[in-house]
């Protein structure tokens, strides 16, 4: 509902608004756990049982770490309130205040089946699974069909609680001190806490099973089998709990004076200086554990509990009041999903604080301050160029960054500030070529800051899933010399013709890493691994944000709207709005003496999109849209190598990207009265998956479907 009030003078006046939204997502699908090369077949443990007797395109194959199946439920909650007061005191003096709430309630089910061990490359991982059966696909350099013994397999619900709260407060002060000269002031705060109640995961365990999987016939939903009753309660144990709590702060406070001084009809000088502050601050904890010793074989025989702790192996055999059975409407495997609260209640999971006590995690107790200081001058000019109206705008703005991260690193807390400062001149202009004919021309250096979350010390790691994500206190801003021109056509009322051309010369940018790396080179002490799974002799997923060394990007977009204005009346109602977007770019992912030229991470080369929308006196409006986009680069060096059999040369093949993908969404309404108008929403009608790739061979990571999705509204105003 929206409500507003204006008194009889017309000088205050108020507005209020209330919104309210509901949202459940059922997502199916597949995830490979990204993709990986064994290492030497001859030592160690990372390699299969049988790798001597397996021939050099089996053991330097590219394989689904753990080819699973997936399925994830999302409700979503929004309560949003927006209020907005404005005083004229006098006829030079007006006070603007504004107020947002918003709160976001969030719920994450993930209901997984994985053969956890294909990813291990401890003693009781890879090194006990022997290989049968297989098909060999040179092209990829990958084993698209395996059958393989010893493998362990786990059933896992894994459930996220999240609160989000946002608050933002702002006054805005605009004065004329004459006709020609006025000052706006304003000054704002706002914050925004997410508190992670609960981020639980209750895992049962197979061990040493027989699976087998078949990607030849589908990449995005294969065949997975195994040789065990996934539907009986007692061919599971009860392997291990998770609990991963925490909470995160972003702040902002701004304050800003502008002047504005019209000194004839041409010029109007401009200049203003700003004042911001954001802060970042995140805490986590953990109760995770692992239950069985996952390292010691047999598997399944020997706890890993702390001292004290009354837990049995009796108390691991799952029973049936411990979970249920669960069916993937996609025909997917059913089996015996664990019910984390049950399983909890079981082994007193929140309440023991012996077998499971709540400890910080030290990485992600980290935090950032950055003040940033800015003055600006401009002149804005309407005037003629050869009887052809011109206007525009030149200016150039100075701004400071000053940033202190901290963070811990190997349990030292470290606190480093940094600080730096941009020019930023700016030039736009517009010309009236003709009765509607608009020429556009800018051209400006741009300056985006990174994330404050990106730019703590230290990480963390996830011993569970092998990875170890860092910050970068020392992450570079994206900087650019940007040009823009462009040709507007307004041909007839409400339609459009343009065609814009423009170019970015990137000087930094941040840049997305990930790498595998042993845990010995990460520099980081072993006790960080105390209570499993991982080892010291593991692989870990190495993930940060470095510096690009700069480079390019230029492109074309093309855009054209009309109603239409032919043909009978009914038609007349109708119009279109089309847009076509061709990007390229090239950016040195490497170093100045060793460049290595890919694309921006999220740039899709070709994008379009067309609109058909429809609208009558009576009040009933819907359009119907169709959405392209093609693929998009997410990592630009993947971890998949070729088939060189030497584990030190093998080359990385390419990037890791997006599916190209494209999709019907369609939205109409029809207004009742002055008040009421009701609202229909229908996305994804051509039930398009969302899939994430892997190297240059296209391997599939992660593919899901969201199915088609529909959503009815109300919008009341008073």
């Amino acid at each position: 509902p929206l409500a507003n009030f204006v008194n009889n003078e017309g000088t205050s006046g108020a507005a209020f608004s209330v919104s309210f939204s509901q949202r459940s997502l059922i997502q199916e699908g597949h995830n490979s756990g990204r993709g990986e090369r064994l290492g030497n077949p001859a030592s160690g443990n990372n390699r299969r049982k049988n790798a001597s007797t397996l021939p050099a395109e089996v053991n330097y194959a590219n394989i689904p770490r753990f080819p699973r199946q997936l399925d994830r439920n999302i409700d979503l909650e929004r309560l949003g309130i927006t209020g907005t007061v404005e005083w004229k005191i006098t006829k030079e003096t007006k006070i603007v205040l504004d107020a947002l709430r918003a709160d976001l309630g969030y719920q994450q089910t993930d209901l997984t089946l994985t053969p956890i061990s294909l990813a291990r490359t401890g003693a009781t991982g890879r090194r006990e699974t022997t290989v049968g059966n297989y098909a060999y696909d040179a092209t990829t350099n990958s084993l698209q069909y395996a059958e393989l013994n010893g493998v362990d397999v786990r059933s896992e619900n894994a459930f996220v609680d999240a609160d989000t709260s946002f608050d933002q407060y702002s006054l805005a002060l605009e004065h004329s001190f004459t006709d020609s000269f006025r000052i706006k002031v304003l000054g704002g705060t706002s914050e925004s806490k997410t508190d992670l109640i609960e981020e639980s995961t209750a895992i049962f365990e197979r061990f040493n099973a027989s699976f087998a999987y078949d990607y030849r016939n589908s990449h995005q939903n294969p065949t997975l089998i195994y040789n065990f009753d996934l539907s009986a309660p007692n061919s599971w144990q009860i392997s291990e709990v998770r609990d991963r709590p925490g909470d995160t702060t972003n702040a902002f406070d701004v304050g800003q004076i502008d002047l504005i001084w019209e000194l004839n009809e041409t010029f109007t000088a401009k200049a203003g200086s700003s004042w911001k502050k954001f802060s970042f601050d995140n805490n986590k904890y953990s109760r995770d554990k692992p239950i069985i010793d996952q390292n010691t074989a047999p598997q399944g025989s020997k706890l890993s509990m702390p001292a004290g702790c009354g837990i049995t192996l009796t108390d691991l055999n799952v029973t049936n009041d411990l979970g249920s059975l669960y069916t993937p409407s996609n025909g997917a495997n059913t089996f015996f999903l664990p019910n984390m609260k049950n399983v909890a209640n079981k082994l007193g999971f929140f309440t023991d604080t012996t077998c499971f006590p709540l400890t910080a995690t030290a990485g992600e107790d980290r935090s950032v301050d950055e003040y940033d200081r800015g003055h600006y001058v401009q002149v804005d000019f309407a005037s003629e160029l050869l009887s052809m109206p011109l206007r525009g705008d030149v200016g150039v703005r100075y701004v400071e960054t000053m940033q202190t991260s901290r963070g811990l690193v190997s349990g030292a807390d470290v606190s480093l500030d940094r600080d730096y400062s941009d020019t930023l001149p700016s030039i736009n202009l517009a010309l009236e070529a003709s009765d509607g004919v608009l020429l556009r021309a800018s051209w400006s250096k741009v300056m985006t800051r990174p994330g404050l979350g990106s730019l703590t010390p230290g990480g963390s790691v996830d011993r569970f899933n092998r990875a170890y994500t860092a910050g970068n206190p020392n992450l570079n801003p994206f900087r650019a010399d940007a040009l823009d021109l462009s040709v507007e056509w307004y041909f007839a009322e409400e339609a459009l013709l343009s065609l814009a051309w423009f170019e970015k010369d990137i000087e930094s940018f941040p840049a997305n890493i990930s790498v595998n790396r042993p845990w010995s080179e990460l520099g980081l002490p072993d006790s960080l691994l105390a209570g499993g799974p991982a080892t010291t002799a593991d692989t870990f997923n190495f993930r940060s944000t470095g510096n690009g060394e700069g480079g390019k990007l230029d492109g074309w977009e093309l855009q054209y709207q009309q109603p239409f204005t032919f043909g009978p009346a009914w038609l007349q109602m109708f119009g279109i709005k089309t847009n076509v977007t061709i990007i390229e770019s090239q950016v040195n992912r490497g170093t100045a003496m060793e460049p290595k030229w890919r694309r921006l991470d999220g740039q899709s080369d070709d994008s379009y999109n067309a609109t058909l929308w429809y609208e009558n006196e009576s009040g009933f409006s819907g359009r119907v849209s169709y959405t392209f986009r093609s693929d998009y680069q997410t990592t630009a060096d993947t971890v998949l190598k070729d088939a060189t059999p030497d584990v030190n040369t093998a080359a990385t093949v390419g990037s890791d990207n997006t599916d190209d993908v494209g999709v019907v969404d369609a939205s109409f309404s029809y207004q009742i009265n002055d008040n009421l108008k009701l609202t229909f929403d229908a996305l994804n009608l051509t039930d398009e998956p969302e899939t994430s790739l892997i190297s240059d061979y296209g391997l599939v990571d992660t593919s899901l479907k969201s199915g088609r999705q529909f959503y009815v509204g109300a919008q009341y105003s008073f």
